[in-house]
């Protein structure tokens, strides 16, 4: 879960043999800064809709289990009040564990949380194991089918675990 240590191992365990194990931290803030810089990422609506809930007063947070320092992305800064990853609470998810923190960091409860991901086990399921409502972003044109990870979860399927199809938004709901 946390794969920037697993990065450093790695480096030093490289490095090591042409005893140049003092270039590792340089090399891994330079991997860290490249990786969270995030905003070339976005999809075009990205910003758009991150400023329309923020303007309605809706409390935006990120949990990841990836390693980008999100706190670093200035346009994010704007509308984030907390940002966790699966290394600061020691699990990745779909652990309850960190859905569990931001609720408390956050001081919202649990049933109070709206969690939308793009990960149906990861997201989904950590969100709903947590007593969080979920939600599961789709990109893609989608039919009777969510094809994720190689699983396949079709709308029956997706609805038994509270979640439903919201396609002008592409969005699934509870």
């Amino acid at each position: 879960h946390d794969l920037t240590e697993v990065r450093r191992r790695a480096l030093h365990q490289l490095a090591a043999p042409f005893n140049e194990q003092h270039l590792v931290e340089e090399a891994i803030g330079v991997f860290f800064r490249v990786r969270s810089d995030v905003s070339n990422n976005f999809y075009t609506d990205t910003v758009e809709c991150l400023e329309w809930l923020h303007s309605i007063g809706i409390k935006l947070g990120v949990f990841t289990n990836g390693s980008a320092d999100l706190n670093s992305c200035d346009i994010l800064c704007k509308y984030l009040s907390l940002v966790f990853t699966a290394a600061d609470v020691g699990l990745p998810k779909p652990s309850p564990v960190g859905f569990i923190a931001c609720s408390q960091v956050g001081n919202v409860p649990p049933n109070r949380i709206l969690f939308v991901g793009d990960s149906y086990e990861c997201d989904v399921l950590g969100a709903n194991n947590a007593g969080m409502i979920s939600g599961m972003l789709l990109r893609k044109e989608f039919t009777t089918q969510e094809v994720h990870e190689g699983n396949v979860y079709n709308e029956v399927e997706l609805e038994s675990q509270r979640a439903q199809v919201y396609p002008a938004a592409h969005i699934m709901l509870p």
